[in-house]
């Protein structure tokens, strides 16, 4: 069950990336690239951010990934 699940995030995240990928900006010139990512060591966050509103919206996914890990440990 939890299988399928992992591997459908998975299978979803390639297909996001594929998307943003093909559907990205087509304009030339300078182009500035935001983003951010969240590392997690065990039950522990490391949050990256290119600027504050990524940060804290990496904080928010963070927090979502370790409630979504502490609820999923208790059942």
């Amino acid at each position: 069950m939890l299988t399928d699940i992992a591997m459908g995030m998975i299978v979803i995240g390639f297909a996001i990336l594929l998307l943003g990928l093909l559907l990205g900006p087509r304009r030339q010139g300078e182009k500035r690239v935001q983003g951010g990512a969240v590392v997690m060591i065990g039950p522990l966050p490391i949050v990256f951010g290119s600027d504050r509103r990524w940060a804290l919206a990496m904080m928010l996914i963070a927090l979502l990934i370790v409630l979504v890990w502490m609820i999923t440990a208790v059942a």
